[in-house]
């Protein structure tokens, strides 16, 4: 950390060294509510290096943005699970092409299987939602103590790679609104 190096008693003074510090006094900084410090070698080794170790492991993420088009393949998929009452149990599969496969297992209408082909603008709604929402980023699974709650399972494969998501609750509030949505394209496109 900085050490305190000395508080100048006037502006003048603070104002003449703002000016001159660089040439003279390496490694000098002034903060207003502080007064002046002097960093050590190391400080000014990380600071020097700092923004290349930001760039450098900004290249080696290990996880990739999955950000979807209409045009490129890939597979959504949801599956509602019950909870101790009549909470729906549901499955619905929606491809990149616009084709959706549903499976209504209770407490839904249809039961059974069914298809569909998804509208344009559902689509083009669903994309959007699923890359402002930044998937790959999301945790594998949010639950919590609560065992009557109904579970979600969300499930994206792009390019040989799935991310599965279990939402139970306590997570980011884009997933309930991204089942739903999910739940109106579903009552919408089905044949």
């Amino acid at each position: 950390m900085l050490k305190k190096w000395k508080k100048w008693p006037n502006n003048k003074v603070a104002n003449f060294l703002n000016k001159h510090s660089n040439p003279g006094n390496p490694g000098v900084f002034y903060y207003p509510w502080y007064g002046y410090f002097k960093e050590t070698e190391k400080e000014s080794m990380i600071r020097k290096l700092l923004p290349l170790l930001i760039i450098l492991g900004a290249g080696c993420a290990s996880k990739k943005e999955m950000t979807l088009s209409r045009d490129g393949e890939w597979t959504y998929f949801m599956r509602r699970n019950g909870c101790y009452g009549t909470c729906p149990i549901y499955e619905v599969e929606i491809d990149s092409d616009g084709s959706m496969r549903y499976v209504g297992e209770r407490f839904v209408d249809p039961l059974g299987n069914a298809t569909g082909s998804v509208s344009e603008a559902d689509m083009d709604s669903l994309v959007m939602t699923l890359n402002a929402l930044n998937y790959q980023a999301l945790e594998d699974e949010y639950t919590c103590s609560a065992s009557d709650l109904p579970t979600t399972e969300f499930v994206l494969v792009k390019n040989g790679e799935k991310k599965k998501v279990i939402y139970r609750c306590e997570g980011p509030e884009e997933l309930p609104q991204l089942a739903r949505l999910t739940d109106r394209i579903t009552r919408r496109n089905m044949d």
